[in-house]
This record gives structure tokens, C-alpha cells and sequence, in this order.
């Protein structure tokens, strides 16, 4: 069986120290893909998205006016020209804000029925790229997120918004997921613990259930689970 990459959400409200773990990548393997409204600030490569008009924009790139605007696509083949291979690594930072954009643009073309319509159609082709185009080819996936805090039910809650914050949101779709938070003025991730929006397939052993974000690596996370998934890819019969 062909190798399959890894996903993997980091989860958090804003400021909470989901970017900055991305510093620990493997720069030789890793690309970025920044969509967070401000210039990525780490020595990885990366491209900053303001924007996009389509997902199909976003991902294959566009032609205006005799000008072609790169997608992540042509992105990562010039992370191949420079490097050799491709990204080993492929981060979107942030799904939460790709998907406002995504809502934002069809609110301002449609009307009616036709605006979640639309925002369903673009969220499944990009949630097709990732799992097809990304992960099918052996690249793992790194996604963050932001959660807000539902002061009514006390649970954190995906930052989208409509029929995809409903079920639940990047959250959801993802079988490791780790939060970042602030305690005690001390940031920190949890991988595993009961409502919080996170999960993990490896063990306390392998994984601490919570740590200092100074004492995560975010690359060795990512190892621990190629190594995981790899074990019960030999069992797919």
C-alpha cells in the first residue's frame, strides 16, 4: 500500500502559541502555507495568502489580465525546483480563516440558498485536495485553527461559522488534534484530555497528555505519528 501522510490540527483561541510551535519544523522538508492575515515569521519556507477570489483560485493559482497569481499548487512545485523534492511537510495556517474567506466571497456573489451552496461546494474541494492531492501523495497535512469558548455551554467551539461550525468544524475531521492554551502566564498544548478539543492516537508514553509549549516539538509529533500511521498501514487489508 502507497504511503499515506499524516493530519494533524493544532487547535487554540488566538494568541495562544499554535504559529510560533511551527518554528520547530524541518526547514529542508516543510512549506507554509500562511492565510493568517499577517506576514509568517519564522525561517520556514512559506507564502502569504491575503486572500483568494475561489478555492480553485487558491489551490491551481489564477490568470488576470495576462498575469498568473501562484496557488498553492505551483507553490509547492517551486519548493520542489529549489529543493529537490517535494514538501514533506504542508502546513495551512489557518483553516479557520480560510473558510471565512470562503464565506465571505460567496456572501458577496450569492444570493439566498445559493450562498451556503456555494460555501459547501468550496469547503469539500479544498477538504478534497488535502485528503486527495496532499495526503493521497504522502505529504503530511499540519492545519491550525482558532476555537472561541461557547459561555453557555463552556465548551470550545471551531471559529467557523455555519452548517461546517455545526458538525463540528476541522475538529471533527481530525484523529490527532492538540490545544494550545494559557495558564499560570505559561503557554501550553494538551494532546489528550476530556473536553477540549483534543484527541490523540498515541500514548502517555509516547506523548505527554499535556506540556509547556516551550517543551513541545512540534517535528517530533509529527515523526511519532508517520511512525504510528505507518504501523496500522501494514494491517489494511
Amino acid at each position: 500500500m502507497s504511503k499515506l501522510g499524516i493530519k494533524l490540527l493544532l487547535s487554540g483561541m488566538s494568541n495562544c502559541g499554535k504559529t510560533n510551535s511551527l518554528k520547530t519544523l524541518d526547514p529542508a522538508e516543510s512549506f507554509v502555507v500562511s492565510v493568517d492575515g499577517k506576514l509568517f515569521p519564522f525561517a520556514v519556507p512559506h507564502s502569504n495568502f491575503g486572500g483568494f477570489t475561489s478555492i480553485n483560485a487558491f489551490i491551481n493559482g489564477e490568470d488576470i489580465g495576462g498575469e498568473h497569481t501562484d496557488g498553492i499548487i505551483d507553490k509547492i512545485n517551486k519548493f520542489k525546483e529549489k529543493t529537490g523534492s517535494y514538501p514533506r511537510n504542508v502546513v495551512i495556517d489557518t483553516v479557520s480563516r480560510v473558510f471565512q474567506i470562503i464565506a465571505d466571497n460567496a456572501g458577496r456573489a450569492f444570493k439566498g440558498f445559493d450562498v451556503h451552496s456555494n460555501i459547501s461546494k468550496e469547503i469539500a474541494e479544498f477538504n478534497r485536495f488535502i485528503e486527495q492531492d496532499l495526503v493521497g501523495n504522502g505529504m503530511n497535512v499540519i492545519s491550525t485553527t482558532h476555537v472561541t469558548l461557547n459561555t453557555e455551554t463552556s465548551v470550545y467551539e471551531d471559529a467557523s461559522s455555519g452548517a461546517y461550525k455545526k458538525s463540528g468544524g476541522a475538529i471533527s475531521v481530525h484523529d490527532n488534534v492538540s490545544f494550545f492554551f494559557i495558564k499560570n502566564k505559561k503557554y501550553h498544548v494538551t494532546h489528550k484530555a476530556a473536553g477540549l478539543p483534543c484527541r490523540s492516537l498515541l500514548s502517555d508514553e509516547e506523548l505527554p497528555a499535556t506540556q509547556l509549549a516551550d517543551d513541545y516539538s512540534l517535528n517530533d509529533h509529527i515523526a511519532l505519528l508517520e511512525n504510528k500511521h505507518g504501523e496500522a498501514l501494514t494491517f489494511v487489508l
